[in-house]
């Protein structure tokens, strides 16, 4: 499977935004037959590498009390930032060359790369593999009726790509 759908959680809509989980799926769009789940849930010492918005904290303190556990349950398993990159290249590596696919063209992916700067690595997402999904949701909107799941969970996405593969 060359298609990866990328969905990231952070404490900022910023550029270089302070990731609170990283979650990724495979999938075949021909097929819609979704592969390997990666879900990882990134320590709070990771989430001040990046910038914080207070507005998105707002927004967070607003959710509801599962969505909020990303960033406040001590009982979740956490990793730091850079042995959760080393986990995602791992992941990407499977299938070199893989398409990834983030939540707006300015957000996912991009967060992702500045992320690989902090510490130095190369991302394994080649310029051509990015991908927008927030562009083909609009182009085939999602009935809201129809999502499952948590929303603001990054894992969400494994339980919703398969209504909006093209």
């Amino acid at each position: 499977m060359r298609h990866i759908m990328l969905d990231l959680e952070t404490v900022s809509s910023h550029y270089d935004a302070g990731i609170a989980s990283i979650g990724a799926v495979r999938f075949d769009p021909k097929t819609q037959q979704l592969g390997e789940e990666l879900y990882l849930i990134l320590d709070r010492a990771s989430m001040k590498l990046g910038h914080i918005d207070v507005d998105t904290m707002i927004w967070w303190s607003q959710q509801s009390h599962e969505v909020l556990s990303i960033l406040c349950d001590d009982n979740l398993p956490r990793i730091h930032l850079s042995e959760a990159l080393l986990h995602f290249t791992a992941f990407y590596n499977q299938v070199p060359n893989s398409i990834v696919w983030g939540n707006g063209s300015t957000f996912d992916n991009v967060i992702l790369h500045n992320a690989y700067d902090i510490f130095n690595l190369d991302c394994p997402i080649g310029m051509k593999l990015d991908y927008c999904y927030r562009t083909v949701r609009r182009m085939f909107p999602l009935d809201e009726e129809e999502r499952q799941g948590t929303h603001h969970n990054a894992f969400w996405m494994t339980q919703n790509i398969k209504l909006v593969i093209l």
